[in-house]
């Protein structure tokens, strides 16, 4: 029985695909026993996400990447608090290396049944 599973995702998938990248954690959550997020990582171009096991119940049923670039950081708050009502709780958040072409900023999001 695994405690946590690790998995590494690289920022330019998530700049090709914010809804394929979302769709694959789901899957990683649901395969074999219930696991949950836990928390993301940067490590350089790549994040580091950190899944644990949970009770079924705690099943996310919903995993969002979504792109921040374009929110000032004191508009993060509000945006949190928007998702917040809507069920969902953040994780954690990764950017683009400085020089990379313009910044880019993800947020990650999940949902757990009520």
């Amino acid at each position: 029985m695994e405690p946590s599973r690790y998995i590494f995702i690289h920022l330019d998938d998530l700049v090709y695909s914010l809804e394929e990248a979302s769709a694959m954690l789901m899957q990683a959550c649901k395969r074999g026993m219930p696991f949950r997020l836990q928390a993301v990582c940067q490590c350089a171009d790549e994040a580091m996400l950190v899944l644990n096991r949970c009770e079924p119940e705690e099943l996310p049923v919903d995993v969002r990447w979504i792109d921040i670039s374009d929110l000032s950081p004191r508009d993060l708050p509000a945006l949190m608090q928007e998702r917040w009502s809507s069920g969902f709780e953040p994780v954690g958040s990764v950017s683009s290396a400085p020089g990379d072409g313009p910044l880019k900023r993800y947020l990650l999001l999940q949902r757990v049944k009520q």
